[in-house]
């Protein structure tokens, strides 16, 4: 369809066309998400409409109509899969602006903050999975000792382990759709990392080191148990016959171990979060938790672990102090209100 046919489609038409194009140029995931709120919020409100009728105000009575049904995470799915479609419509030329850029962008409650376990609860977790020897409590401390994502983690092979440098080689990821499953089709597949920036090299230490060789041995173990049921992907953390583990099944094994260690009732992604906060609290530079998340940029880690900045803030203020009082006395300086009236005009 030509640029002048596309201005003339209806809104519906045009999404159908954008999403034809995401499908090939993102995730599986990403591409299921846009369809996922296009087709149960934008569609139904302005989808006979033409794209030439559309107006800013119109992108706002969408958000404003479901304000009253849906969360404010929600509203803001709405606002950023509007603003891809125009976004899409404007690289296409189709459009001379962005329509949803000219709408305020819904903000998430302030109540959603991310969670985190303290350095304390980290160490109960594992104890206490170690104790009831939990199949998966390598898979936790892994999680806790990298800060890689829950499919970064699911579709780890063996060959992206790099035993002599003590490295994690990331760059696949492995994603679960209900689409597939109910379309007959394998459940998940392999795709390249969330972005080139999240293919990256992550030093861990001896103990990560350690139990990733307990987890081979482990794997030996459910693959003489599965036996011809087995399917050899090379995962590191596998089902028991060797395909990618279920995410619902993780979650469920998670919920339960944390509910044995009377731990709050965290995500499993929140094994990320813990582990950026945690060395943001030790003083590790945020340019290197950054690159070890995979984050395309040092602000967004600055922005997502916001919460740690006042702590560290409290500990700089102590930090600061006992740094002047080690100075020798002769190069202490008490600068009375005279003083600092000459020492203010030098400025």
């Amino acid at each position: 369809m030509s640029d002048v046919g596309l201005l003339a489609a209806s809104i519906e038409e045009a999404i159908g066309i954008w999403l034809d194009y995401k499908k090939l140029s993102k995730s599986l995931k990403t591409y299921l998400g846009y369809k996922r709120v296009a087709d149960k919020y934008i569609i139904p409100q302005i989808g006979k409409r033409r794209v030439f009728d559309v107006k800013p105000l119109d992108i706002q009575q969408i958000i404003t109509t479901y304000s009253k049904e849906v969360g404010q995470r929600e509203l803001l799915y709405i606002w950023q899969t509007a603003s891809a479609f125009f976004g899409y419509l404007v690289t296409q030329g189709v459009i001379p602006q962005n329509l949803a850029k000219n709408v305020a962008k819904p903000k998430q409650n302030q109540s959603q903050k991310i969670q985190h376990l303290s350095r304390d609860q980290t160490h109960k977790f594992i104890q206490v999975a170690d104790a009831c020897n939990d199949p998966l409590v390598d898979l936790y401390y892994f999680a806790l000792s990298t800060g890689m994502r829950e499919g970064e983690i699911l579709g780890l092979r063996w060959n992206n382990v790099d035993w002599d440098t003590k490295c994690i080689i990331v760059v696949e990821q492995v994603q679960y759709t209900d689409e597939k499953r109910e379309e007959g089709k394998l459940p998940y597949e392999f795709q390249s990392t969330k972005t080139e920036k999240s293919k990256r090299r992550i030093p861990v230490g001896e103990e990560t080191i350690r139990r990733l060789r307990a987890q081979q041995n482990r794997n030996s173990v459910f693959k003489q148990f599965a036996k011809e049921k087995w399917k050899e992907h090379n995962l590191v953390f596998p089902s028991e016959v060797g395909t990618p583990m279920e995410p619902t099944n993780l979650i469920r094994r998670f919920k339960d171990m944390l509910k044995a260690a009377e731990l709050p009732n965290i995500r499993i992604h929140d094994l990320r979060h813990t582990h950026a906060t945690l060395l943001l609290l030790r003083g590790v530079h945020p340019k290197v938790v950054s690159e070890r998340l995979g984050h395309a940029d040092i602000t967004i880690t600055l922005k997502i672990y916001s919460h740690v900045i006042p702590t560290m803030q409290e500990v700089v203020a102590g930090t600061i102090e006992e740094i002047l009082e080690k100075l020798p006395p002769e190069n202490k300086v008490d600068l009375t209100v005279s003083a600092l009236e000459v020492f203010e005009k030098e400025l």
